[in-house]
């Protein structure tokens, strides 16, 4: 009797064992759906149509006689999140596919060519609606720098005059410098009538005394666009000059 309740309890547990196992199993397999419902959900949800703000920039590098188209799209509005193209939604660049992605840039979506030209943005969404804008260099408020510009100061706040018009409504200017593999503070103005930038010292901590580039950019802002949906657009117009410069000691 006593062998035979003992070969129940062991019976019993063995049941119960296999229960738990069973249970676990189940548990697991269970765990393993919703997160695989759950991540299609998450990818699925890229893939739904909603409004999409087109957010686009086309810089002339005026010196290095080339174009560089950029492109981004929010949900709804400029101030939503950054999506990735998913699903049937692509964008073309003069008609050629984008050269570069990288979630890590301000634009997810790059294209270069050589030579100045007016760059057309394609943007299909994923209902397969088509929408078609430019961006043209004629559009642009050009700059340059000076032709006596050649000599900065390390200890000495630097100032640039800008050959050009001064500063419009929506437009601003960056400048700064490379040397190798380093790069100054970026300066920046967007004060409308302004037609002078400077940069202090402090922007020059890691940089010494020998040749470098000043860069400058003139973007304008146009916010608005020929074709989009609801959410709207907007389109900014970038000039960058460059120039090779020699850093003094004081």
């Amino acid at each position: 009797m006593l062998f035979v309740k003992w070969g129940k309890y062991i019976r019993n547990i063995s049941n119960k064992q296999i229960k738990i196992k069973k249970m676990k199993r189940i548990t697991i397999i269970s765990i393993v759906i919703i997160l695989v419902t759950i991540s299609c959900k998450t990818k699925d949800s890229i893939e739904v149509q909603t409004n999409i703000f087109q957010d686009l920039k086309a810089e002339f590098r005026v010196d290095d006689n080339k174009t560089i188209g950029w492109a981004t799209f929010r949900e709804k509005d400029e101030d939503g999140i950054r999506l990735e193209l998913s699903g049937e939604a692509s964008v073309l660049f003069n008609g050629e596919k984008h050269d570069k992605f990288s979630n890590l840039d301000n634009y997810f979506y790059s294209w270069n060519t050589h030579g100045l030209e007016d760059v057309e943005y394609t943007f299909t969404d994923n209902s397969g609606t088509s929408f078609t804008n430019k961006i043209l260099l004629n559009d642009t408020i050009n700059i340059s720098i000076p032709i006596n510009f050649i000599d900065i100061e390390l200890d000495k706040t630097m100032q640039v005059k800008w050959v050009g018009k001064p500063l419009g409504e929506n437009e601003e200017i960056q400048m700064y410098i490379k040397q190798g593999n380093l790069i100054s503070g970026l300066s920046f103005l967007g004060e409308e009538g302004a037609s002078i930038i400077e940069m202090e010292p402090s922007f020059f901590d890691n940089l010494s005394v020998g040749e470098a580039v000043l860069y400058i950019e003139r973007t304008r802002t146009i916010n608005n666009i020929e074709q989009a949906d609801e959410a709207g657009g907007r389109k900014v117009l970038s000039v960058v000059r460059n120039k090779t410069i020699n850093i003094t000691a004081k």
